[in-house]
């Protein structure tokens, strides 16, 4: 029999499937592990049961993964002795079924070494196979094992064996794994221990559960765990221990946490504790717990923080803890959050606060707020801030806020801010405010703030001022200002400004106002304000203005326009001109025969 063992790798590799399975077991006991290692799968396949299980402990260590592979779970017939001799390479070739196949006693034999290299396969042992793994072979238990056992599996685990396993391999414990851990085992669960378990599975702990956690258990944990904690979990920590976490353990929570802690809980944090909330974390706050905040606890907080409450958490502050924030804590502020500030908060503020305010945090305060500002509030605002302000600000200050504004800043208003100011604003303007307004301002203005202003000011308006107006807005003013209007003023307007003129208002210019109108201002009129005009003011027109009359205009003249017309008037006419008129013109207006002689005079000229 010693010529088998001399047959090389190559040669027992060529071994038939014949001669294998006619070898004896004594036979095969003179195969050495190498040449035990050059089996291949078809070979040991035919090697019965009786032939695998009188195979040497070190026959065994020489299969090769394939040869592992190869067996069948029938032919897994290795006592503890034969499996203790597998490197973790071939228990790793275990099938789930050969695992399944496995005896207790047999996998009594693995080690800690084998059971880390059977990984998830554990997964496949009974209930029977995990509760007899003594505590060596438990420490061996992957993380992905631990965590894919089946809730039966993990209740099989005795309180010795879990008390057993590191905080790593904890660390693959599923919040349903957790949940069925006793108060007994939780309890005795080492800080080491503690510190293994996943956030996750620390937020999935009942009221008992997480009760049986004393104060080192708690203080021992990390951050990351604190993020996965429930607010009724937080709830149950003593002020306390709530005052002896770590700021790593605080930067942990959830806003939502955070949100939950009581006013006392809150009280006892540090200012360390504060100063190291995120603006995520900030933002959980709720008014009640802002409103508690002691001296030293709003001290602490950064602008970045500040920027963090929510407007409803901010306006939980009250006038005297808002007067405790700095200028500086303050530049957090957002123009949402400054915006959202009650009325009575954001006229607490000083006027050093309010002289400190960045552009966009002006931008947001209400009009409410600025109509609430004292003298001295609203005097601190620097031209830079009031030239800020959004219209609608604009048009909700109060009159004496307005008079206040000086006169470089009225100058300076843009012809949006301008179009926002009401009409009581506008009614209000001393005479040195109304003297810096733009042109461009003037046209901005609307027509119900233009007629805010007197008579008086009105006519205080330069020529300059004046041309900004826009036909719109001339035929929106009221009567009484165009008539308060000086016959030179009433010249200046342009062509595009008189059109805008309605009848009414042409009806009521005086004469010494509407004999002042330029040819080309009355050329400019549109036939329905032509055809408007009063019977004195068409004798009025000059013959020069008559000559000036188009083609387009002349036969929408209304008959009595025309009837009117002198034999002057008529006279100045061109005979293109009176060639214009239609003969129902001619036949309605009533012309006498000096008129009816003047205009055959001129369709002949």
């Amino acid at each position: 029999m010693t010529n088998i063992s001399a047959l090389t790798f190559t040669q027992t590799a060529g071994l038939s499937t014949t001669i294998i399975s006619s070898l004896g077991t004594m036979t095969l006991g003179y195969l050495t592990s190498t040449q035990i290692s050059a089996l291949q799968a078809t070979q040991i396949q035919n090697l019965n049961t009786t032939d695998l299980a009188a195979l040497s402990t070190t026959q065994v260590s020489g299969l090769s993964t394939t040869a592992i592979l190869t067996l069948t779970s029938t032919q897994l017939v290795f006592n503890a002795d034969q499996l203790a001799v597998l490197n973790a390479t071939q228990v790793a070739a275990l099938t789930t079924s050969d695992i399944a196949a496995l005896s207790t006693t047999q996998l009594g034999g693995l080690s800690s070494t084998q059971i880390q290299a059977l990984t998830t396969l554990v997964d496949s042992l009974t209930t029977t196979d995990i509760g007899a793994l003594s505590t060596t072979q438990i420490t061996g238990l992957t993380v992905s094992a631990l965590g894919g056992l089946n809730t039966d599996q993990f209740g099989t685990l005795a309180s010795t064996q879990i008390l057993t396993l590191s905080d790593t391999q904890l660390s693959g414990l599923t919040s349903t794994e957790a949940i069925t851990l006793s108060t007994d085992i939780i309890s005795a669960l080492s800080t080491t221990q503690i510190t293994g378990l996943s956030a996750t599975a620390l937020g999935s702990l009942n009221t008992n559960q997480f009760g049986a956690l004393d104060s080192t258990h708690i203080l021992a944990l990390t951050g990351t765990q604190f993020g996965g904690l429930t607010t009724t979990e937080l709830l149950a920590l003593s002020t306390d221990i709530i005052q002896a976490l770590s700021t790593t353990q605080i930067d942990g929570l959830t806003s939502t946490v955070i949100g939950a802690l009581t006013t006392d809980q809150l009280g006892v944090l540090t200012t360390a504790h504060i100063g190291s909330f995120s603006t995520t974390q900030i933002s959980g706050l709720t008014s009640t717990e802002v409103g508690s905040l002691a001296v030293t606890q709003l001290n602490a907080l950064l602008s970045t923080q500040i920027g963090g409450l929510t407007t409803t958490a901010l306006n939980g502050l009250t006038t005297t803890s808002l007067a405790l924030l700095s200028t500086d804590q303050l530049s957090g502020l957002s123009s949402t959050q400054i915006g959202g500030l009650d009325v009575v908060l954001a006229d607490s503020l000083s006027t050093t606060d309010i002289a400190a305010l960045a552009i966009t945090q002006v931008t947001g305060l209400t009009t409410a707020a600025l109509d609430g500002f004292n003298t001295d509030q609203f005097a601190a605002l620097s031209s830079t801030q009031l030239l800020a302000l959004t219209a609608t600000q604009l048009g909700g200050l109060t009159t004496t806020e307005f008079l206040t504004l000086a006169t470089t800043d009225v100058s300076a208003l843009s012809t949006t801010q301008v179009s926002g100011l009401t009409s009581t604003e506008i009614g209000s303007l001393s005479t040195d405010q109304l003297d810096v307004l733009l042109s461009t301002q003037i046209g901005a203005l609307t027509t119900d703030a233009l007629n805010a202003l007197t008579t008086i000011s009105f006519d205080l308006l330069s020529a300059d001022q004046l041309s900004g107006l826009t036909s719109t807005q001339i035929g929106g003013l009221d009567d009484t200002l165009i008539e308060s209007l000086s016959s030179t003023s009433i010249t200046l307007f342009a062509t595009t400004q008189v059109v805008g003129l309605t009848t009414t208002v042409l009806n009521e210019l005086t004469t010494d106002q509407f004999t002042s109108l330029a040819t080309t201002q009355i050329d400019a009129l549109l036939n329905t304000q032509l055809n408007g005009l009063t019977t004195t003011q068409i004798g009025n027109v000059t013959t020069t203005e008559i000559g000036g009359l188009t083609t387009g205009q002349i036969p929408s003249l209304s008959t009595i326009f025309v009837g009117t017309l002198t034999s002057t008037q008529i006279g100045a006419l061109t005979s293109t001109q009176a060639q214009a008129f239609t003969g129902v013109q001619v036949i309605d207006s009533g012309w006498n025969s000096d008129q009816l002689d003047a205009w055959i005079a001129a369709e002949r000229s």
